[in-house]
Parts: C-alpha cells; structure tokens; sequence
C-alpha cells in the first residue's frame, strides 16, 4: 500500500503530542493515523523485503517505538482484542532474530493493524487494508512451501474482496477497477493449485499493485 502520509504530517507530531488534550477530535484522529502509518511503514518495508539483517532489526525497533507512541491514544478508542492483536505481532517482530521470519513478523504486524485505521478515522477501509496484507502473506506462504496456507489466504483475500467490492463499483470509475481486481483474483486461485511458486510470487505482486490503485477511491 502506498505511504499516504507525508513528512510535513510527520514533522507535525511532535507539536501535536505536546498541545493533544487542545486539538480538535479530527486532528487528534490524523495525529494517530499518522502514528499507525509510521508503524505500518517500517513492518511493511520488512515484510517486502526492502530492509534486511541489521537494517531489518532496527525498523523492527523503530516499528516498536512507533505502536509505543501511537499505543495510548489507540487504547481510548477502545480498539480492544485488536490492540492485543498489535501488541503481540509487535512483540513477536521485536524479538526475532531469523531474516525470514522477520519479512513474516513484520507482515502479521500490518495485518494487525489493519482493523485500527478504520478505529482512528481513516478513509480506506480495513478490507483494503486486508487485501494488502493478504497478497504479501500469500507470497510468503509459496517462498515457505506453506501451500495449505496459501490456499487458506486466498480464500480470505477473496472474502475480504467481496466485502470491499460494493463500496468500489458504487464510485465513478470504479467498475473498471473492480473488474481489474477481480481478474487478480481469479488468478490466484489459478495459480496456487498449480503450485508454481514463481506464477503465484508475480499473481501477489499484481495484487499490491491493484490495491494501491483502489486506494484512490478513498
């Protein structure tokens, strides 16, 4: 998913943290979102792989620091099982060490976080939230042999894309880009029951892709 929040927000927090008992709810809301985003940011980019070994380790740190900061005002919003759900995969990604089961670690952080943007006002919905956690775990699951999973996750991805559908065909524009996602779909289904890692790796690839274009609907 596309980092959606850029560094004059960012620069931003450090007054909003000092002044957040006078903002008003909409601005204390984009605060947190940014603060979810920066967590969401440093799992992701070792879950893709972008960061590895020693760099890994510390955005895995950072990634800590960051749900410790965004933490508090999470737990006002009464987020509940999936705040707990955030402090384990967090946890778990802090403490590993193994370089492939951190880009694991740090997918099962953003899947995590998936329900509380929505809790702390942000536009896009945690389907499509979903929809990008899934499509990485699914690449995952094939470079691990994990078939059965794989399998699994694209039964979930498809259930959490029939949700999300009706909110995307209903814009203008958005059935063109509906018929896009459901092609990726189709092909993941595809492509897991002929087990050729490589084919289902690039099927998970274009899933990100499209993802990042459904986010412009919101």
């Amino acid at each position: 998913m596309t980092k959606r929040f850029g560094a004059a927000l960012c620069a931003a927090l450090a007054l909003a943290a000092s002044a957040a008992c006078a903002l008003p709810a909409s601005a204390r809301d984009g605060a947190v979102l940014a603060r979810l985003a920066a967590v969401e940011n440093e799992a992701e980019a070792i879950a893709e792989g972008e960061v590895t070994g020693a760099p890994a380790r510390a955005a895995a740190a950072r990634a800590a620091a960051a749900w410790r900061a965004a933490r508090p005002e999470v737990a006002r919003m009464h987020a509940g099982a999936a705040l707990r759900s955030v402090d384990g995969a967090v946890a778990v990604l802090s403490a590993d060490r193994d370089p492939a089961a951190l880009r694991r670690d740090g997918n099962e952080v953003t899947g995590a976080l998936a329900p509380l943007f929505g809790a702390a006002g942000d536009r896009v919905p945690a389907d499509l939230h979903r929809l990008d956690y899934l499509g990485r775990s699914i690449a995952l699951d094939v470079r691990q042999g994990a078939w059965p999973r794989a399998s699994a996750d694209v039964a979930a991805l498809g259930a959490a894309w029939d949700a999300l559908r009706p909110r995307i065909t209903s814009r203008a524009g958005g059935a063109p880009a509906a018929a896009g996602y459901d092609a990726v779909v189709r092909q993941l289904v595809r492509v897991v029951r002929t087990r050729s890692t490589t084919r289902v790796v690039a099927a998970a690839n274009r899933s990100g892709a499209e993802v990042d274009k459904l986010e412009a609907f919101f």
